[in-house]
């Protein structure tokens, strides 16, 4: 996999599949085509069914099995979790053997092993691609000159150095770029050379569990792609997710060790947007970098809860372009009511006084909103609540373009409210933004449209 729209390809593999052993007894292999599209399908076709007796589930055919295990070309192994069947198609005069079943998975991993347990997948080390972490880095790695009037031209790269996000006493955190060079071929009519930054956390304690609350690298990935995601300001789709299970080592006797990776499938919402321009990025690196270790590492260390409804935020920006239906500002008003009171306390506080303390911390972000404006947009705010919450009929699109300005505003003020609380102050936060030209949008006609309302 060398970047995202590789992995948005679906993906197809041939091969055998099995139920793993119990007591020790072998189980029938049973031949099938696994297809795999991260927003569309995650699906096993089998040719024979793992059931003996196929008519006894005409009433019952959603059967789970917690793995399944297979073996396809290419030395792979998969260890598929969490499926189902979700159909069966059978002869009464045939044999279970020739029934045509497809079971569903949720999650899978290919590679040099199979699994049995979620708890016994562990790694070394764990890396990761995210899209929009090229923009937000914004790192230049290539020198070109040109002499025409000799045709010709040189091209040089230097890949990045290695950037320090986040380290503790289990794992330390980079962002790291894979490079590829330029193939070599007869008569050859072009050469390209490409990098994709990555994640990647290294565990400093030996093998470290992917699976877990805490102490785990699923953890780690969650938090470090969630607080990146609030700095980009998109969905930021995880792709090419693969954790080495062993490295590779010579032996004395002149055989080896082979290297052993893990590539993890599994299903999931994937932001259908353009590529993105380091002009679309919310906070760009450059504009934080001096603050970025301690905002990282205050947000490793935020409860659960409000780091899920964070993440929920980076989720609900992955569809900004597109979704402006009647329950999405709603919904990141929830979000910021239970932020607030996961962060700062007093459960029963209403929501204008919890729009007014927020405020008070970081107004300068939104230095276009006076005293005046804000209490308008407040009030549209609690109005557009309210209604959704109770299925008032009154439409929210009478004031539709409002609605779309403010619903970006939403976003940004919930992403500012958080980085604000990581660390970063409020004039850094507010010269990022100030550049990205949502922000200019915004700003320009949120006080307009609401002078214009009545409110």
């Amino acid at each position: 996999m060398n970047g995202f729209a590789d992995e948005l390809e679906e993906q197809e593999f041939l091969g055998y599949w099995w139920l793993p052993a119990k007591d020790g007894l072998t189980q029938d292999n049973r031949a099938g085509v696994l297809h795999f599209k991260p927003d569309k399908r995650a699906d096993l076709n089998l040719l024979g069914s793992f059931e003996k007796d196929i008519p006894s589930l005409q009433y019952h055919p959603f059967k789970k099995y917690p793995v399944i295990q297979g073996a396809a070309h290419g030395l792979k192994r998969f260890s598929l979790f969490d499926c189902v069947t979700t159909n069966q198609n059978f002869n009464c005069f045939e044999p279970p053997e020739l029934a045509a079943v497809r079971i569903d998975f949720i999650e899978g991993w290919i590679g040099g092993e199979s699994y049995v347990r979620k708890d016994d997948i562990c790694f070394i080390n764990f890396s990761a691609g995210m899209e929009g972490l090229a923009p937000w880095h914004n790192v230049s790695a290539f020198e070109s000159k040109y002499d025409f009037q000799n045709q010709n031209a040189d091209l040089h790269y230097i890949c990045p150095k290695p950037l320090e996000l986040f380290k503790d006493d289990l794992v330390e955190i980079e962002l790291s770029y894979s490079w590829q060079g330029p193939s070599q071929q007869i008569a050859q009519k072009e050469g390209r050379i490409s990098h994709d930054p990555r994640i990647l956390i290294k565990s400093l304690k030996g093998k470290l569990p992917y699976y877990g609350d805490h102490e785990s690298y699923h953890f780690y990935l969650s938090r470090i792609r969630t607080i990146l995601g609030l700095m980009i300001g998109r969905g930021c789709s995880l792709y090419d997710c693969s954790g080495l299970a062993q490295k590779y080592e010579p032996l004395k006797d002149g055989g080896s060790i082979p290297e052993i990776v893990m590539r993890h499938l599994w299903r999931r919402d994937i932001e259908d947007s353009p590529p993105m321009s380091p002009f679309d990025v919310w906070i760009p690196y450059n504009d934080v970098n001096p603050y970025l270790k301690q905002v990282v590492e205050k947000f490793m260390k935020m409860a659960d809860v409000p780091a899920g409804f964070s993440g929920h935020i980076v989720y609900m920006n992955g569809t900004r372009r597109t979704n402006f239906t009647q329950g999405v500002l709603p919904e990141l008003v929830y979000l910021f009511e239970g932020l607030h009171r996961e962060l700062y306390g007093e459960p029963k506080k209403i929501l204008r006084a919890r729009f007014n303390d927020e405020f008070s911390r970081i107004c300068g972000v939104f230095p276009f909103l006076d005293l005046e404006g804000r209490e308008k947009l407040i009030n549209y705010v609690k109005v557009r609540r309210n209604n959704y919450s109770h299925a008032n009929p009154d439409s929210y699109r009478d004031d539709f373009l409002l609605y779309i300005y403010v619903t970006t505003w939403m976003r940004m003020f919930l992403v500012a409210m958080l980085l604000e609380y990581c660390g970063i102050p409020v004039n850094v936060l507010y010269e990022a933004l100030s550049k990205n030209h949502e922000y200019a949008e915004v700003a320009k006609n949120i006080p307009l449209l609401l002078q214009k309302s009545g409110l």
